[in-house]
């Protein structure tokens, strides 16, 4: 068996969702914004039941979620066709030394969702602040380009 697996999300894994991205934002530049109580849990709600959004989901080898990615796919306002969006990613520590493979595997899933709503670009914009070659590397392997910059100022 692989060592973990991806999946899409349901409603079940709501309370597991909640919990890593709650446990991921904590270690970020988000850790002083306040999570709202209403606001997340209709976040993963409605992902798991917009057709034009998408939850993945991924487990280890014993079929345990470690991991949750939430997506979704807009009209472009200013361009034809649909553009795709990462909204938030977050793995379990436990899943370490799988982040690469996981990660790849994530990406991979969401462009072929993505592709299948009709999107012509997939964008990510990560604005965690927590340092990482190893998803620079990552979407360097997985064809994306740097197109810009992200900046955020809490006030």
């Amino acid at each position: 068996m692989s060592s973990f697996k991806i999946r899409p999300m349901e409603h079940p894994d709501a309370v597991l969702v909640a919990r890593l991205l709650t446990m991921y934002l904590s270690k970020t530049h988000y850790a002083n914004r306040t999570l709202s109580e209403k606001k997340l849990p209709l976040t993963i709600f409605n992902t798991i039941e917009d057709k034009n959004r998408i939850g993945l989901i991924v487990e280890d080898s014993e079929g345990v979620a470690r991991g949750a990615f939430l997506g979704g796919v807009f009209e472009s306002g200013f361009f034809e066709g649909l553009d795709a969006l990462e909204h938030g990613f977050a793995l379990d520590p436990s899943m370490r030394k799988h982040t690469r493979d996981a990660t790849k595997a994530i990406i991979i899933a969401f462009e072929e969702w993505a592709k299948s709503k009709g999107a012509v670009e997939v964008r990510y914009t990560i604005t965690s602040g927590i340092p990482g070659k190893t998803l620079e590397q990552i979407f360097d392997e997985t064809g994306y380009g740097r197109c810009g910059y992200c900046v955020r100022k809490e006030l």
